[in-house]
């Protein structure tokens, strides 16, 4: 698929492509896509963004392109370039932006220039070590561009080398040399949302070339790029900007020169569905960043009694930069999560309560019909329910809530699993059921995970095991009581609600057939109006009775809708099923306790990462249904059916 755009000459601005639901600030792929070590963040020397309010979780750019570009094209293309990030800044304007760019000659580098021009920062993955990468330089100039660039960049590394390849055989092998470059390659697709492309269009069969980066990014990376990545699971995917690049090496350049097209992934129904898709993405990002960026100063307190849940303070200021960053970031989605999760509960304890007090007014006025201010009451009591369900709509607080949770128990899982030592992205193994609308959680977890995998620290299993293992472990243990005793009191309240409707309506039946046919001889009196006719007199008797009747009519009727209420009140919360859940996650955290424990009595670090490991697959995997639980379970006004 498709989407030709105007070319730049003709035309200043891109129109709307869309994007994969992803972010930047740092993440891994797989294990063979992790940086090997790295420099760790460096001040910006580019412009500044000089957008206001923007929020942590960027929408990664990545490049690919010639490294012969012709001298008298790079000026437009500086332009056509220049105008992607620029409209991208203009769409999403609570995101900052990061070029993701290897700075080899030529495409990299002038992309690189026009990002940092843009405000966006510089992250910089060197296919080899920076020696290594310098002999493809083909000048002194060459080589001064590429540190001066290093410099301005906030975070650089060096890939894993692949393929059991080793540093003197890259530099006198090209084949080994190339599946460094696709190695690369396959790291800025696996880790951007868009990637430009400045290429002439022509297909190449060669490793590590513009056309085989394309595709990576339109077909998905081979699962030799991505070995951690289930066979099974769908390809990352996303947009490639294409502008049309002359090259030096090939002069008989045919089509129109700095032409955007964007070029979609398949699998769509149309080229506009693809991009609707991929601009939904960007849209969750903008929206997380407004909101983070907009967290009031009164927040800070929540902030860090959120940090203190997942490490006390006194560790946390110990840890590396980039775990700090992580906890960081960790807290406000946590804190974001609670203010949507209270807006939730509000809203549907309004909605509920709402709809019971509408059936009162509605049972009340068929017992009283002459009764005009129970008939306002009756018509107008819905109208507050459709009111407050549509600012819940408008604010989206339900999804809010669920993505939130779900993106800060995802960084809880990668602290852990980085302070255990192990090299594993959470990304590649959370939300797998719940793909497409909830991409942008995995790709903002792997984003924010790139820091962190350039930085080497020593496992610390007590750690891992005291404040995470053992407290999560107690927390569910606490959580399956708590569900489960709610569960019983909501089912207790209801059994208790139609039991007195049942006791009522035979009391009902007895006053009003059984009683008035014994007491045929009184004039057709009922027991409470034949006791209460020697006190009050008839007339009055009588409509204390009608009186009574009616309330025990209204009872009736009330009483069991009190108890659908509260019954789908309880279901909408899946008190029920979180109870379950909470019971496995109390026991697998019981179990992975016990044999952490054993084996690091018995000295075996191996069996305490695969231990960890799994246990964090399949915390993700709770956290994953927990989800999927709730959003099959969204805030809507309480009907019949």
């Amino acid at each position: 698929m498709s989407e030709i755009i105007d070319s730049p000459k003709d035309q200043t601005t891109v129109p709307t492509p869309a994007a994969v639901a992803s972010t930047l600030n740092g993440s891994t792929a797989a294990s063979a896509l992790a940086p090997s070590r790295g420099e760790g963040a460096r001040s910006l020397h580019g412009s500044a963004d000089s957008r206001r309010n923007l929020g942590t979780l960027p929408l990664v750019v990545a490049i690919t392109g010639h490294r012969d570009i012709c001298p008298e094209d790079v000026e437009s293309l500086e332009k056509a370039v220049g105008d992607i990030l620029l409209k991208l800044q203009r769409d999403y304007p609570s995101t900052p932006l990061t070029m993701l760019s290897p700075l080899a000659e030529g495409a990299d580098r002038l992309a690189a220039r026009v990002a940092l021009k843009c405000g966006a920062r510089l992250i910089v993955p060197l296919p080899m070590p920076r020696e290594d990468y310098l002999q493809d330089c083909q000048t002194d100039e060459s080589r001064a561009e590429f540190v001066e660039l290093l410099e301005q960049a906030e975070l650089h590394f060096e890939l894993h080398l692949v393929h059991g390849t080793t540093e003197s055989a890259i530099k006198s092998d090209n084949t080994e040399r190339a599946h460094q470059y696709a190695h690369v390659g396959a790291y800025i697709v696996q880790h951007c949302q868009v990637l430009i492309a400045l290429w002439d269009g022509v297909g190449s069969s060669a490793e590590g070339g513009t056309a085989e980066i394309v595709k990576f990014m339109t077909d998905g990376i081979p699962n030799k790029f991505d070995a951690s990545e289930s066979p099974l699971d769908p390809k990352k995917t996303g947009p490639v900007y294409h502008i049309m690049t002359p090259r030096l090496c090939r002069p008989d350049f045919e089509g129109e020169k700095y032409k955007l097209e964007v070029l979609y992934p398949g699998g769509y129904s149309s080229t506009a569905a693809a991009a609707e898709a991929f601009e939904q993405s960007r849209h969750h990002i903008d929206n997380y960043n407004r909101e983070t960026a907009l967290l009031s100063a009164d927040k800070n307190d929540d902030l860090e009694r959120s940090k203190g849940y997942v490490l006390p303070p006194e560790i946390a200021k110990k840890l590396p930069k980039p775990q700090q960053e992580m906890l960081d970031n960790y807290a406000v989605a946590d804190v974001l999560a609670q203010y949507f999760q209270s807006d939730t509960l509000r809203t549907l304890r309004w909605l509920f309560g709402l709809a019971f007090v509408s059936l009162f007014w509605f049972v009340l006025y068929g017992e009283r019909r002459a009764n005009l201010l129970l008939l306002a009451l009756a018509m107008l009591s819905p109208l507050p329910m459709y009111l407050i369900h549509r600012r819940a709509s408008k604010g989206d607080y339900h999804a809010k809530h669920l993505d939130y949770r779900a993106l800060a128990e995802g960084l809880r899982i990668q602290i852990f699993w980085h302070m255990a030592g192990l090299r594993e992205p959470v990304a590649k193994h959370y939300l797998r059921k719940q793909r497409s609308e909830l991409d942008w959680i995995r790709d903002a977890i792997s984003t924010w995970n790139i820091p962190m995998e350039s930085v080497h620290s020593k496992p610390e299993f007590e750690m891992v095991q005291k404040h995470w293992v053992d407290d999560q472990r107690n927390y569910f243990r606490k959580a399956s009581v708590r569900n489960q005793e709610k569960v019983e009191v909501y089912e207790k309240w209801v059994r208790n609600l139609f039991t007195w409707t049942a006791v009522l309506t035979v009391v009902l039946v007895a006053e009003v057939l059984l009683m008035r046919h014994l007491l045929s001889d009184s004039g057709h009196l009922t027991l409470l109006e034949h006791a209460l006719v020697n006190v009050i007199g008839d007339h009055q008797a009588h409509a204390v009775g009608e009186l009574f009747r009616d309330l025990l009519m209204v009872v009736i009727v009330v009483f069991p809708g009190a108890a659908a209420t509260l019954d789908g009140y309880s279901e909408k919360l899946a008190f029920a099923e979180q109870a379950k859940q909470y019971q496995r996650m109390r026991d697998l955290f019981e179990g992975a306790a016990n044999q952490l424990t054993q084996s690091l009595q018995e000295g075996s670090h191996d069996q305490a990462h695969r231990v960890i490991q799994e246990l964090g697959e399949e915390a993700l995997a709770e956290n994953g249904d927990w989800v999927l639980i709730h959003r099959e379970r969204d805030v809507e006004v309480p009907h019949a059916g």
